[in-house]
């Protein structure tokens, strides 16, 4: 059974396709968290938790294109997963915490927001002039 995402005009589906694209920045900030603890991808399970992940973010990604814009999308999606992972750095693995990097990562989270609140309703286009 093929299921159909709602339409991209529709308010329900372009927010459905933001919390698609969010919960995959958030996963890639887990696997980008675990390749730190598979040493290189040497040690098992974390590394296959790793791919497991990597996996998935990407999925969910490739999901929100069918209602958002790849650019719009895949800036939302890698800013969530640098800033996170940038976050989770200084707080859980002892990742130096200067002025600076608390700056820039701050930075990339008001462009995430800003990203998202200026592209309103935008839905991806297929040529040819109707919504995907």
């Amino acid at each position: 059974m093929k299921q159909k995402l709602q339409s991209p005009d529709s308010p329900t589906g372009n927010k459905a396709a933001w919390m698609v694209v969010i919960t995959g920045g958030l996963i890639d900030v887990v696997w980008a968290v675990l390749l730190q603890f598979s040493e290189g991808l040497t040690v098992l399970w974390p590394s296959v938790f790793a791919l497991a992940a990597i996996t998935v973010s990407y999925f969910l990604y490739v999901l929100s294109l069918k209602l958002l814009p790849a650019g719009t999308a895949y800036t939302v999606f890698t800013g969530i997963g640098t800033a996170g992972t940038g976050l989770i750095g200084i707080l859980f693995l002892g990742e130096p915490a200067g002025g600076w990097r608390i700056f820039f990562i701050g930075i990339l989270l008001v462009g995430i927001v800003g990203l998202k609140l200026s592209s309103g309703c935008e839905t991806a286009w297929k040529k040819g002039g109707d919504p995907i």
